[in-house]
């Protein structure tokens, strides 16, 4: 019994004077967290010998009692809470180290790491060092409202450190965008808007994005595009160039000077149908590849349209 190390007292009714008389250090003197929400707690005094009958505590919650509600709450609480405790009402304290960060995010390998809310007035490096940080693809900051950009930078350097594939990194304010993409620069995301939006100071709910998305896309069309020319219905001597995108297929196709397949394409009313067929023989796991310029013989006009395409010979 003396073994337990989570206290569970909910919604029993337990006043001061209960908690203040009730034998717990004796009978539990392992409890590390105590969960007294929705009770009838009033006086800071009762926490202060709670947390003096209980020396291995290190999380409180207290969330629903009439104290909360008390202006002075966060002032007691921090008078009268011992360094110890990390927890308070599922936030962290100015206290908290490892032992916190792996209870709040449920794991020493958390993916997701949760540290919204904690009102942190500072960052320390030390409590993370025991997190194993590679399989992390999120991280919210959100709640931590004296922080800024800038005092996030040794986490992101953790994360950058551990290879993680940091998908996206939550904040409270579009506006620090740009900042945070910055110290963030590993991540794919902020606030679910593209780094390279990010560094614009545009989110991705911005009316402006739309428009950027679409200079970009136009902007790296004429690279991406193929082209054909065909004559004219009234001039067959006059020839006009059209330009096209392949489908996910053809787009797949990787390049190769010694390529296995040809390309061909069907254009519709709404858009190209690529068709694949072999000219060499093609073994099991054999990467499937085109000439991305096959009918260009010029060597200079070859290695430029390679160029332009981002691959090479």
């Amino acid at each position: 019994m003396d073994r337990m190390k989570i206290g569970n007292l909910v919604e029993q009714g337990i006043t001061d004077d209960w908690l203040s008389s009730a034998p717990i250090g004796k009978l539990f003197p392992n409890i590390e967290r105590i969960h007294l929400e929705q009770n009838l707690i009033e006086s800071k005094e009762t926490i202060r010998a709670l947390c003096l009958a209980l020396p291995k505590l290190k999380a409180v919650h207290l969330n629903g009692n009439p104290i909360c509600s008390q202006p002075s709450y966060s002032d007691d609480m921090n008078s009268v809470l011992p360094k110890s405790v990390e927890v308070l009402d599922g936030r962290l304290t100015e206290s908290y180290g490892s032992w916190a960060l792996e209870v709040a995010n449920g794991s020493e390998t958390p993916s997701v790491l949760r540290l919204g809310n904690a009102d942190m007035s500072e960052l320390r490096p030390e409590a993370f060092k025991s997190l194993n940080l590679e399989n992390l693809y999120c991280i919210d900051l959100r709640g931590n409202p004296k922080m800024t950009a800038a005092s996030w930078k040794p986490l992101a350097d953790m994360v950058k450190q551990a290879n993680a594939m940091l998908e996206t990194v939550w904040i409270d304010d579009d506006r620090f965008l740009k900042d945070y993409a910055e110290v963030f620069s590993t991540s794919a995301k902020i606030n679910n808007t593209p780094l390279w939006l990010c560094n614009e100071g545009v989110a991705a709910e911005d009316p402006q994005a739309s428009e950027l998305i679409k200079q970009k896309v136009i902007d790296k069309l004429p690279k991406a595009a193929l082209r054909y020319q065909m004559a004219k219905p009234d001039s067959p001597d006059d020839r006009i160039t059209i330009s096209y995108v392949l489908d996910e297929l053809g787009s797949y196709v990787g390049h190769s000077a010694r390529a296995n397949f040809r390309l061909g394409m069907i254009f519709t009313s709404s858009g190209t149908i690529s068709i694949l067929w072999p000219v060499k023989n093609v073994l099991v796991d054999d990467a499937v590849t085109r000439d991305y310029a096959e009918n260009i013989t010029d060597p200079e006009d070859r290695m430029r349209r390679l160029d332009e395409l981002g691959v090479s010979d």
